[in-house]
């Protein structure tokens, strides 16, 4: 306020010197000029007066924050040490007067303490006793349980022993029987594409297959005769699992047994063996000639 209150005296007190100054110059003017030069000093001066006005203003912000903030400071640690001084005196006080119920308690209640302790050593026999008795009582019941249980499970796992053989027997049959039709399939697809000597090895296997099973093989044993007449040499692993095949048949198949083992007879029988001059081939040899 007192930086404004100056700067308006200022601007009072120079008006006349303006006036002076300008009067010869202002008779030669027109009238608009004058009130042009006017505007611009006023515009001047209210500028000058503006900033004055808040650079005053922010430093009186600022002095007032510093007032506030000292005295919010002073405030807390007034606070504060009334605090820790209030603190420390109360914990003295409750340390005095705990050490003071503690001497009375110690000398006031100490035959007290001790009819305590008897009655606490007296009910800890009597519990150790009851303790003892109901241990002794759930061992008994454990026992007779485990005992029944164990027979339970023994019993069970019989069952279990029985029920899983069978369904393994089951499975068994059904995977060989799968195996059959697998082997048989697969003789009549090389039979289709006129490889017979893989037919004849699968319908070999087929049979065999049917015989461990109970099933009725003269069917099969039709197709091994068929294939095996219309051949006139066989490989010597072929013959051996046909003479285990005909090993095996009962005497109701008599009539294809002949048929094959005159059929095997009268053919040549060969092996593949490594050929001495070409290294990594193989060649014949021959094992049986043919017969008439």
């Amino acid at each position: 306020m007192l930086t404004k209150l100056i700067l308006v005296l200022g601007l009072i007190c120079s008006l006349p010197a303006f006036a002076t100054e300008n009067t010869t110059s202002i008779n030669n003017e027109t009238p608009g000029r004058i009130v042009e030069i006017n505007l611009k000093e006023n515009a001047e001066l209210y500028k000058i007066l503006y900033e004055n006005s808040k650079s005053a203003n922010d430093r009186l912000i600022t002095t007032i924050h510093l007032i506030i903030g000292v005295v919010i400071t002073f405030l807390i640690a007034l606070f504060g040490t009334q605090f820790l001084f209030n603190f420390k005196l109360k914990k003295e006080e409750i340390h005095s007067i705990k050490t003071e119920l503690d001497k009375k308690i110690s000398n006031s209640n100490f035959d007290f303490i001790k009819q305590i302790n008897t009655l606490y050593n007296d009910k800890e026999k009597l519990f150790r006793q009851d303790f003892n008795l109901f241990k002794q009582e759930i061992s008994k019941n454990i026992d007779v349980r485990l005992f029944d249980e164990h027979k339970s499970i023994n019993l069970n796992f019989d069952k279990c022993k029985q029920d899983t053989e069978t369904v393994k027997s089951a499975l068994e049959y059904k995977i060989e029987h799968v195996d059959i039709k697998l082997e048989k399939n697969i003789g009549d697809v090389w039979d289709l594409k006129g490889v017979k000597a893989n037919a004849l090895a699968r319908y070999t296997t087929t049979a065999i297959l049917e015989l461990k099973n109970g099933h009725e093989i003269k069917y099969t044993l039709s197709d091994i005769v068929t294939i095996i007449n219309k051949e006139i040499e066989i490989t010597e692993g072929r013959k051996n699992e046909l003479d285990n095949l005909i090993s095996l048949l009962p005497a109701k198949y008599e009539s294809q047994r002949d048929a094959i083992e005159f059929k095997l007879n009268s053919m040549r029988v060969f092996k593949y063996v490594d050929d001495p001059i070409n290294v990594g081939q193989r060649i014949e040899m021959t094992v049986r000639e043919a017969t008439a």
